[in-house]
């Protein structure tokens, strides 16, 4: 029981943290999005918040766990992961339809013209995103895997594809600033849409199996 109470302790603890830190890039992220008119940093913004909603979600969801010490308890743990691993990636989904609605827009007004140039205050923000992101995406997957917890794992690849939408606007901004491509801010928002289609997708199967209590690997 000791050792129950300190894995759920470890996850709140890591879940609370993530969220402080993409409530923080949320907030820094909508003022720069504000002053560049960068479509990857909005996309990038929409995920730290999804990113924040879904650690509140995993917070919730191992305060309801109970401890497995039988096959109905157990039940009860896998429906409550595979039901929460649900929400989290069909929060993803919204998140991604919802930039890339804004972003087809913009392709098809051409207002990416209008996009002024970056500074470096804006470049900080999106490195530190980057490195942020990928050390807590690697922390909360060691986690899930050893507590073999799907929450924390689909929330660890929302962090990462922060971080990959953060990389996807570093990519844009040399792609305005140097090569003269305005529109490769959209094209990269449009990439990035279709590798979180896939991720959301896996996300589902793995719910999924988990709430029928089938065995799932992690990828």
């Amino acid at each position: 029981i000791m050792e129950y109470k300190i894995t759920k302790k470890l996850i709140i603890m890591i879940s609370t943290i993530a969220l402080i830190i993409s409530l923080l890039f949320v907030v820094a992220k909508t003022i720069v999005a504000y002053y560049s008119n960068s479509i990857t940093i909005v996309s990038s913004a929409v995920h730290d918040l999804a990113n924040a909603f879904c650690c509140v979600l995993v917070i919730i969801c191992v305060c309801l766990m109970r401890k497995s010490i039988s096959e109905k308890e157990h039940r009860h743990n896998d429906l409550i992961q595979g039901i929460f691993s649900i929400v989290l990636a069909t929060i993803l989904l919204l998140s991604v339809v919802e930039v890339q609605i804004i972003n087809i827009e913009q392709i098809l007004e051409k207002s990416y013209n209008n996009a002024p140039a970056y500074t470096w205050i804006e470049i900080c923000i999106v490195v530190a995103s980057i490195i942020i992101n990928e050390i807590l995406f690697h922390v909360m997957i060691i986690y899930s895997r050893k507590f073999y917890y799907p929450p924390l794992s689909a929330n660890a690849f929302h962090l990462r594809l922060s971080s990959l939408a953060s990389i996807c606007a570093l990519l844009s901004i040399v792609f305005e600033n140097y090569l003269k491509i305005a529109i490769a801010d959209n094209i990269i928002t449009l990439a990035i849409g279709i590798v979180l289609a896939f991720v959301v997708y896996d996300d589902f199967l793995v719910a999924i199996k988990k709430i029928q209590g089938k065995p799932f690997s992690y990828k």
